[in-house]
């Protein structure tokens, strides 16, 4: 395409000369008489640089269109293998043809116009600029004198306000400057943070920032290398990261990813700040949820540091400072050509696969620095980074009281605009502006204007700039509560600017806040584990500290540790009185986003976080009473967060569940779990009245299976003495379909056929059809022969199988067959030793242990309590020499209870509690993995016998 760009673009430019021949004389009358520029071609070279980049931009489809209405008049077909056509086009073509598509394209002709004039006028204005500052370059910049600009190069941003972009100046010298048409006030409050009020010895007072110049509408910057470094000082080098990152965190930064980080030795430089603050923006008119969601925008995770998912097309990435060393596969769409220099060449959009990589830091050698290994030295560094910040606050908040430079606040991703940009340059929507307002009429105004007057005068904005060629580019002012764009300001719309919001967060900052930070860097690191594993099939061990601190707490179940961690790490309301919590669970699996788990509140994650403080509180109790003779004032302080910990989970499902952000149909993952949560808690009569009505509700016509399905809803609801009866009988009837089908994902209880046998033998026992019952119970014996090798996991492995065993065992039929269940439960309770041990209810060692305290709780045999304790401690022991995750491979944060540390504790605790042996605490256990009500495990426990 070389032939039609060079063509294509000489035509326009000699279809415009009057304009662009104009700048280049005064490009010349600027510099006649200037020394330190090596000619008038330095600039003129750059100018037309940008023209032809956005006329190719801008034209290259009318050229594809209108070579084919060509090649139609002078009767010729499609053909690949001709170029007649291509070739005699081509050779016509001049400024006369241009003309007579600017004649035919009116709105071409104003976006191509508009461009060219707008880059004429931005080379002119860095040139003038460059004049009036040159003088300063020398003691700013360090740039000498007598050295020549030698080049000027586009640095390949998007076009902003008028055809602005960055440039790059380069001397004689070797030393380079960037060039950019904004202020830099947010660089020069950065240094002076770091070389005024926060001085690291161990950096000799380094600001990571570059030198600049700061003319308010534009600066210049000191160019900043990569530079590679010796492979023994990647650690200081994440050290230092670590020292200067927790600014970006308490200041509510965004776009710290690794194309804004450069290292120089071992020296992190932050450029383009123009994100460093932002407005608070509209937020849930739930206390708890608002508080949530700030609680996340003024963290770590919010800044890009550490990595985050990004969706691209159908692919999912990382992008962050932190990232994994290996390529990752990326899509992008584009616009390619096929057929090139042929009478069939055409245009058409395409994806193609891209190996993109992240890795601002390199080593002189060739060895692929893994970031995993230097997680410790990042948080050392960060740890004291913020702890310097908690002790000088006060003064970086007096120096952000004089800020109000302009910052950028990206409300529409950029590939939207380009998308939209690339779609009105087709022919077709260029004839005339009711031809392009049709495809920008597909555009709705931004959600941070939603409800304002204004909403439709910014979207014309919007449609203004991108009619010149340029990505629209909304300013706010760091005072300011109001955005820009173009030449035009909106009314307040935030209820907090820039500083405001960075100040509030600053005074209300804590020890707990920098906790909060440490939970999502690890969090982040796993997701970088587990990127890493996809090339290099590693497992990692655990190396966080505060998630090993919390597992030594577990193993000597010291319950003020355990509570403390999970206070420390709650996001509280703000109400005086009867405060409500909620936590932060951790992201896991295909979910398409990283760090906001706010909306995943089910059982399977935070939801079971008050499970398990009810025990955690029980127990307390009795420990405290065993030493001090009776409870203890702290129990109090566990009381009051027990409390607060519900009041978010109805809160939880009023926002998320009652609004169908979550399935309803899952005793496990959905609304119908917390209903049964809260049952538990004192209005069980009304809660199963709810997962009854979400049963006559449902639409499924499959009955799915336990995890996701009516299958688990009518488990639960078999477990209640006065469910409706015909939905029972209709529970029988969908579940021997099911079952006579046979079409089932896994083997096992959460999606087997295991666990629609369990779900039908409650039926069928609600039912009193105890013949079924025994049939079914058979039919689970078969099973366990055919899956001999399996895990020990609760969703599809043993001690789902022995939870169900001991259930059945119950009825009077079958009570004979206890002996299996010891027997069972002997073979089954074993650890796999010489491997990383999954810590989880889900996959891992807590289903084995929560399902042997159900066998002692139901049948009161000392031999399940013994293996429970053999096995935790073998678990211990394991863990010591190989180390852990919970719930999945490479992940070691999550804090809910399938998969995470709450079911972990829950499972231990439940053990302690049935290690004392105090009939009054185990008469009122309710064991959660059993999915019943708790009267219905206080009845199967009396038919167990115990």
């Amino acid at each position: 395409m070389e032939r039609v760009a060079n063509k294509l673009i000489d035509s326009t430019c000699e279809y415009f000369d009057d304009v662009i021949s104009q700048t280049m004389r005064d490009v010349k009358a600027r510099v006649a008489d200037v020394d330190h520029i090596e000619s008038a071609d330095v600039v003129a070279s750059c100018l037309m640089h940008m023209l032809s980049d956005n006329i190719w931009r801008l034209m290259n489809k009318t050229y594809i269109y209108e070579f084919h209405k060509y090649r139609e008049s002078i009767g010729l077909k499609v053909d690949k293998d001709s170029t007649v056509a291509f070739d005699k086009y081509l050779k016509l073509f001049s400024k006369d043809e241009i003309a007579g598509w600017f004649e035919k394209y009116k709105v071409l002709h104003s976006m191509v116009e508009k461009s060219v004039i707008n880059t004429c006028g931005f080379i002119l204005r860095v040139l003038d600029d460059y004049l009036e500052d040159r003088d300063s370059f020398e003691e700013e910049l360090g740039i000498p004198e007598a050295a020549k600009l030698v080049r000027f190069l586009p640095m390949g941003s998007d076009p902003h306000n008028k055809g602005a972009i960055v440039l790059k100046a380069e001397f004689d010298n070797g030393r380079a400057v960037i060039y950019k048409s904004r202020d830099f006030d947010a660089d020069k409050m950065l240094q002076k943070i770091y070389r005024e009020v926060i001085i690291f010895p161990e950096t000799g007072g380094f600001a990571p920032v570059p030198d600049c110049i700061n003319r308010g509408d534009h600066g210049w910057a000191k160019f900043i290398e990569n530079s590679m470094i010796d492979e023994g000082d990647v650690g200081e080098a994440f050290y230092r990261l670590g020292l200067y990152a927790p600014i970006f965190s308490c200041f509510a930064s965004t776009d710290i990813h690794d194309e804004n980080i450069i290292f120089d030795g071992i020296n992190p430089y932050f450029i383009d700040l123009e994100t460093i603050m932002q407005p608070e923006g509209k937020a849930s008119n739930e206390p708890l949820i608002y508080e949530m969601q700030k609680k996340l925008t003024h963290s770590i995770a919010n800044t890009s540091v550490v990595p985050a998912k990004l969706m691209a097309n159908t692919l999912n990435y990382l992008i962050g400072a932190i990232n994994t060393p290996y390529p990752q596969d990326t899509e992008e769409s584009f616009f390619g050509f096929k057929n090139v220099g042929t009478d069939a060449i055409d245009i058409a959009k395409e994806k193609a696969k891209v190996d993109r990589i992240a890795n601002p830091l390199k080593v002189k050698t060739d060895k692929v620095i893994d970031p995993v290994d230097y997680m410790k030295d990042f948080l050392r560094g960060y740890r004291k980074g913020y702890k310097e910040i908690l002790d000088h606050k006060d003064e970086i908040i007096e120096l952000m009281k004089e800020f109000n430079g302009h910052l950028r606040t990206v409300l529409r991703p950029t590939a939207q605009y380009f998308m939209i940009i690339d779609a009105c340059v087709f022919p077709e929507n260029l004839y005339d502006e009711g031809s392009v307002k049709k495809v920008l009429g597909y555009m709705k105004p931004v959600v941070a204007m939603k409800g304002y007057d204004e909403a439709e005068t910014v979207l014309h904005e919007e449609w203004d700039a991108m009619l010149e060629g340029d990505i629209p580019y909304f300013y706010i002012r760091g005072n300011e509560k109001n955005i820009e764009i173009n030449d035009y300001k909106t009314k307040d719309i935030y209820p907090l600017s820039p500083v405001e919001n960075a100040i509030e967060n600053l005074k209300s900052l804590t020890e707990k806040d920098l906790l909060f930070d440490e939970r999502m860097i690890v969090e982040g690191f796993s997701e970088i584990k587990i990127r890493n594993a996809k090339v290099n099939g590693k497992k990692y061990p655990s190396d966080s500290e505060i998630f090993g601190e919390l597992w030594n707490s577990i193993r000597n179940c010291d319950v003020d540790k355990i509570y403390k961690f999970y206070e420390e790490l709650a996001v509280k309301s703000m109400q005086q009185e009867e405060k409500s919590a909620g936590w932060f669970g951790g992201v896991y699996g295909d979910i398409p986003y990283s760090y906001n788990s706010i909306s995943l509140v089910s059982l399977h994650d935070t939801g079971g976080i008050p499970v398990m403080m009810k025990d955690l509180i029980r127990y307390a109790e009795d420990i405290r009473k065993d030493k001090d003779g009776e409870s203890s004032r702290d129990i109090k302080k566990y009381r009051k967060l027990y409390e607060e910990a519900l009041r978010g989970m109805q809160i939880n499902k009023k926002c998320f569940a009652d609004t169908n952000y979550i399935t309803e149909t899952s005793i496990i993952s959905g609304k119908s779990s917390l209903d049964m949560i809260l049952g538990y808690d004192g209005n069980e009569e009304d809660r199963v009245k709810a997962i009854e009505e979400c049963v006559r509700n449902s639409k499924d016509e499959n009955v799915g299976d336990i995890y996701l399905g009516k299958a688990g809803l009518y488990l639960f609801l078999a477990s209640n003495k006065d469910t409706d009866r015909d939905i029972m009988i209709k529970a029988d009837r969908e579940l021997k379909e099911a079952l006579d089908k046979g079409d089932f994902m896994k083997f096992g209880l959460a999606h087997g056929e295991l666990g629609l046998l369990w779900a039908r033998y409650r039926v069928c026992r609600f039912l009193d059809d105890r013949d079924a019952c025994v049939a079914i119970y058979k039919r689970v014996r078969e099973l366990i022969g055919e899956y001999e090798n399996i895990g020990n996991g609760w969703c599809n492995g043993n001690s789902g199988i022995l939870m169900i065993l001991a259930e059945m065992m119950t009825l009077e039929e079958l009570q004979k067959e206890v002996k299996f269940l010891r027997e069972f439960a002997k073979k089954t309770a074993k650890v796999k030793k010489g491997v990383m041990q999954d810590l989880s209810i889900c996959h891992g060692i807590s289903g084995m242990i929560q399902s042997l305290v159900y066998c002692y709780f139901i049948y009161g045999d000392p031999i399940y309590i013994d293996l429970a304790d053999e096995y935790w401690n073998d678990v211990c022991d394991t863990v010591e020499k190989e180390s852990y995750y919970i719930g999945e491979v490479n992940r070691d944060y999550l804090m809910g209870y399938f998969l995470g540390w709450s079911g972990l504790i829950d499972s231990v605790i439940l053990l302690n509690i049935c290690k004392k042996e105090k009939e009054d605490r185990l008469a009122k256990l309710w064991i959660p993995l059993n999915l019943s009500t708790l009267l219905y495990q206080q009845n199967i426990r009396q038919e167990g016998g115990y």
